[in-house]
């Protein structure tokens, strides 16, 4: 009996210490999204299981357009609504379902709004009408309970590339990362940060002339829907109207939409006493006072300012049409300063004025790197050294005609050099991890600027001072400028 009991106590061990290898292993390959990607998808549903239950009204479902057009934090701060964006890179139809599905077991939204691109054929040769990569970014991250498990059958029988086994097992399909493995996926410092609540800002202005809303009136066509995307849809429908909760349809501003996909959801809507609202017909569009060259970040996503405005339509919706009331929650008054650094860095990588830029970067959260080429020095005045020093810097670069001038301010240290040869400095910020390389040659020394930031370079390399902004808190490059120090306008250049 005690060499039995020997052997038990051996087996359960060996078996314990394989589960938390597979766990561990399984852990660090599946691929993380965090606050220094474009689409921060981990950040996004890690964040939603950290919510209180029973505090989010408003649930927002989507692709990509609706990760970067519903901006919740701006909803909170003009209407006191609290809300979600569970929406997501190439979110298609079934996935916004089963998010839906999920979220309801932990909130009890009063509304939920769901952008409709994924409802017409998106990506046409792919069975659920998007990429397994992006299923899988929005998949791997839901919790396990009998919603993933519904959730991953329909997918697998669906899409018969995809198999069940590899997202009980994830390690099956990321076994290949292990030489493409980052700080991320051993780091867990960026997973505590959620505070955007699935909102993804985008600061670009996409000037693009091209694209025009479409007048209601201009035919009375449809385009049919994708068979499986409407399928789901419909499911949202119902599941919505069994729990009660207002529906509201969107397709927020894009190129690619026509009155013939609108006059489709429309007529779907009609259908099922539904509102929709579609930010690419005119009235609409000229309502919210919508200009797609500096309201889009791109062809086909919105911008901060975009999101802003659509957000002040959407609030007024939820108030007065669904009878949403605001409130105080502490979730979303805390994170109210974080995205007041959001709005200023939108702010920040678009201003062109010197004293401005110099006041916003002013702050301990970022590394500055400076950079002089060919010649900094002639239009340099009062006011702009005055705020270089504030910056904590000596800047003795005016009347240095010509010079080479280096400046580092990280977390830890100060550094400035100055002189009529070229001038190299190298060194690591956030405790080692993250190198930096850093040369300045005046016009008589090579005439040139590099900052390379972990290996990648990041100097305009332009005459005057470069300057390369990095976020010590989300591990990412913020913006890249020169200005033109030598000529009296002191232009910018990005």
């Amino acid at each position: 009996m005690k060499a039995h009991y020997k052997y038990f106590i051996r087996g359960t061990i060996l078996t314990v210490l394989v589960v938390v290898c597979l766990a561990t292993w399984t852990k660090i390959l599946i691929p993380k999204y965090y606050y220094n990607t474009t689409w921060a998808t981990t950040a996004t549903y890690q964040g939603f299981y950290e919510m209180e239950k029973g505090t989010v009204d408003v649930l927002f479902l989507g692709s990509s357009h609706a990760a970067a057009a519903f901006n919740v934090q701006q909803l909170y701060n003009e209407y006191g609504i609290t809300g979600y964006n569970l929406g997501c890179e190439q979110q298609n139809l079934l996935v916004s379902y089963y998010w839906l599905k999920e979220a309801l077991r932990f909130q009890s939204p009063k509304a939920v709004v769901v952008d409709l691109l994924a409802l017409f054929e998106w990506w046409k040769e792919e069975p659920l009408n998007s990429t397994e990569s992006c299923t899988r970014k929005a998949m791997d991250y839901m919790k396990w309970s009998p919603v993933k498990i519904e959730a991953v059958k329909d997918i697998c029988s669906i899409d018969k590339n995809q198999f069940a086994l590899s997202y009980y097992l994830p390690n099956i399909r990321f076994h290949t990362r292990w030489g493409e493995l980052s700080e991320d996926d051993f780091a867990s410092d960026l997973s505590s940060h959620y505070e955007l609540k699935g909102f993804c800002p985008l600061a670009g202005k996409s000037g693009y002339t091209e694209y025009r809303p479409f007048e209601e009136r201009d035919s009375d066509n449809i385009v049919e829907p994708v068979g499986v995307m409407e399928n789901y849809l419909n499911r949202m429908i119902g599941l919505c109207e069994e729990k009660g909760i207002k529906l509201i349809l969107v397709k927020t501003p894009t190129v690619g939409v026509s009155v013939e996909k609108y006059n489709m959801i429309k007529k779907i809507a009609d259908e099922h006493n539904i509102v929709y609202y579609d930010f690419n017909e005119s009235q609409l569009y000229n309502k919210i006072d919508f200009d797609f060259t500096v309201d889009m970040h791109d062809a086909t996503h919105g911008s901060i300012s975009g999101s802003i405005k659509i957000m002040d339509f959407i609030g007024d919706v939820l108030m007065n049409t669904c009878s949403i009331k605001g409130k105080y929650d502490a979730q979303w008054e805390q994170t109210k300063s974080f995205y007041e650094s959001v709005l200023n860095e939108y702010n920040m990588v678009h201003t062109t004025d010197i004293y401005d830029y110099l006041k916003m970067i002013n702050d301990k959260r970022y590394s500055l790197f400076i950079s002089a080429k060919d010649e900094a020095s002639v239009s340099l005045n009062e006011e702009i050294i005055s705020l270089m020093k504030k910056l904590g810097l000596n800047f003795e670069l005016a009347g240095q005609y010509r010079a080479s001038y280096l400046a580092v301010i990280t977390e830890e240290d100060v550094y400035e050099d100055i002189g009529k040869e070229r001038l190299e400095y190298y060194g690591t910020v956030r405790d080692g991890i993250v190198r930096f390389e850093l040369a300045s040659a005046g016009a008589e020394s090579g005439d040139v600027s590099s900052i390379k930031i972990a290996g990648e370079e990041c100097s305009k390399n332009q005459r005057g001072l470069n300057i390369v902004v990095y976020d010590n808190l989300l591990k990412r490059k913020v913006d890249s400028v020169a200005f033109d120090t030598f000529a009296p306008e002191l232009t910018a250049l990005r």
